[in-house]
This record gives C-alpha cells, sequence and structure tokens, in this order.
C-alpha cells in the first residue's frame, strides 16, 4: 500500500507551479508537492493551470422511480431535438433512467420528448476530444484528460488503462528526479498510441453526424456498427 494520506473537506482553489515544487491551493492552506496528478473532472482546475482548452457536452439523467423490467436499451437520434447527441432509455428494474447527450442538451427537451414529470436529475459536463495531457511537474487523467469516448462520454476503461501508464512515467520520472515536461511528455505519446485513434475515429463521426442530413443516418450508423468493436476499447484485451 502506498504512504498515503487522504485531505477531506479541503477544496482546491488554484495551482501554483514553480521551479522546485508545485503548490495546490486550498481553503485551508497551500499544499506542496513534487508533481501533481490532475484526475479533478472535466472542469479541472489543474487544466485550466496549465492553459488546456477542451470541447464540451452535456450528459443529463432523469430516474424516475417506477418498475422497469425491460431487457433493451433503447437511443433515439432526433437532429431536430439535439443536432449532435442522441437521448435513451434504459430499464433499471426498480426505476426508469432517462438520458440526454449532447452539446444543448437540456431537462425541458427530455420531459417533453419522454413525457415525465416527477423524477431526480444527475448531469454534468462530458468532455470531447483531445486536450493537453502534460506540463512542468504536471498529469491529467481522465476527464480531466479528455480520456473519454466521444460517442458515448464513457471513460472508465480509459481512465484505468491511462492511470498505468502514468504510473509507469512517473515512476521514471521519480528514479531520474525530473519533473520536467519534457519528461512527462512521453506520457501522452503513450497514451494517444493507446486510445488516441478511438478517439479521433470517435470525434470525425460526431462532426459528420451533426452536419449531415436526417436520411443518411441509417446508412452511417449501419457502418459504424461493424466498426464498433475496433472503435470501443471496452472490447479490448490485454
Amino acid at each position: 500500500m502506498l504512504d498515503t494520506k487522504i485531505f477531506f473537506k479541503n477544496k482546491a482553489k488554484g495551482v501554483e507551479i514553480k521551479k522546485d515544487r508545485v503548490g495546490i491551493v486550498t481553503d485551508k492552506g497551500t499544499m506542496k508537492a513534487r508533481v501533481v496528478v490532475g484526475a479533478d473532472g472535466a472542469n479541472s482546475i489543474i487544466a485550466r493551470a496549465i492553459n488546456s482548452k477542451l470541447r464540451f457536452k452535456l450528459g443529463i439523467i432523469a430516474i424516475k422511480r417506477e418498475r422497469d423490467n425491460g431487457k433493451a436499451v433503447d437511443l433515439y437520434f432526433r437532429k431536430d431535438l439535439v443536432r449532435d447527441g442522441f437521448l435513451w432509455h434504459i430499464p433499471r428494474g426498480n426505476a426508469r433512467e432517462y438520458g440526454m447527450f449532447g452539446s444543448n442538451a437540456n431537462y425541458s427537451m427530455l420531459e417533453k420528448f419522454f413525457g415525465i414529470k416527477k423524477y431526480k436529475r444527475f448531469g454534468g459536463l462530458m468532455p470531447a476530444g483531445y486536450r493537453k495531457t502534460y506540463a512542468d511537474r504536471i498529469l491529467l487523467i481522465g476527464d480531466a484528460a479528455s480520456q473519454t469516448k466521444p460517442w458515448s462520454g464513457g471513460g472508465v476503461i480509459y481512465s484505468l488503462a491511462c492511470a498505468k501508464l502514468s504510473a509507469y512515467i512517473l515512476k521514471r520520472a521519480f528514479d531520474k528526479e525530473d519533473f520536467s515536461s519534457g519528461m512527462l511528455r512521453l506520457y501522452e505519446v503513450l497514451w494517444k498510441r493507446l486510445i488516441g485513434w478511438q478517439i479521433k475515429a470517435g470525434m470525425l463521426f460526431w462532426d459528420a453526424y451533426s452536419m449531415a442530413p436526417t436520411s443518411c443516418m441509417r446508412a452511417a450508423f449501419l457502418f459504424i456498427k461493424g466498426l464498433q468493436h475496433a472503435l470501443d476499447m471496452d472490447f479490448i484485451k490485454s
């Protein structure tokens, strides 16, 4: 086990990157470290500190507490409602899940489309595309690094795979006492080699989808269905 301290009820407010250290400014003082791994989500404070810009989409979910023992997930591609995304319904046994993913997703449209009123809300920003994931004494992982599937917003498998790579690079950095961007750059090279083409292909697909007329959708999805296992890292075995 790592000799690690976990600090609860400390809110990070900013980052100070110095030549010999990094400082995380919190509401209870500044914590100093030799290197910082930013795993602080799509709206990452660490990413903003290194001026790492990004495109976002919204993912919203409505959970309605009523029995639903269905066996199928329903996806709805309605470009008149969400130009670059989709809606869904998932049976959860003791509940129904309704959702919407896209740059203009909102609960008013979700309610109107599914005809729902009383429900519990969940949602958040979904990063899409590439962003810079390293700097002097800084690495980004997960949503903070935009290591997500552009076509769904999912990214657990991507993040776990990239976390392994970050551990490898950080060990090298500590062994050499070198936390420069030149050393940490290898992390980005390696993770893009692993999942970069899937992310790029996903972005190309969504850009094409958002511009294409509705009449082309069936042919496009038949084509994508054939590439599903190649594009989705969840099917990769290592």
